[in-house]
């Protein structure tokens, strides 16, 4: 199974079908595809996005529904701060989240095996939380 452009899934026998005639684009662990650039550059390479899209299908941000594609990359170590643009530091944030962390005081911090947000104590009761094309209170 995987899903179309706009984050619509489909089945296996679909996929073979579209593959008759399409490009496929495997996202492969390390050792066969680049995908840890560390501190060499900032921006992500078109395999590591290809591997964030394979292992998110939305915004990575709790109960956010915004489909993977309609995210861009984020640094969980701030690229300005040292970190690495290796795949365990990046995380596919929609415009909405990204600009929490960045500019409303949200944080990312690892947490185990995964990553915990943390907002600030004024948001505190769900005030941050919007689906998919909900649009702002007037």
């Amino acid at each position: 199974a995987s899903e179309l452009q706009g984050g619509m899934p489909i089945s296996s026998k679909t996929v073979q079908r579209l593959a008759c005639d399409g490009t496929l684009h495997r996202v492969l662990k390390a050792g066969s595809v680049v995908v840890d650039v560390g501190r060499a550059t900032r921006s992500v390479s078109p395999a590591q996005w290809r591997a964030l899209k394979a292992r998110h299908r939305t915004c990575a941000a709790p109960e956010c529904d915004r489909p993977v594609n309609m995210t861009s990359p984020h640094h969980i170590e701030f690229w300005a701060r040292g970190g690495r643009s290796d795949l365990p530091n990046l995380l596919p944030l929609c415009y909405h989240h990204h600009r929490l962390v960045h500019e409303g005081g949200w944080q990312v911090i690892r947490a185990g095996e995964g990553v915990k947000f943390i907002t600030p104590p004024h948001l505190w009761g769900g005030g941050a939380k919007r689906r998919w094309g909900e649009r702002r209170a007037a």
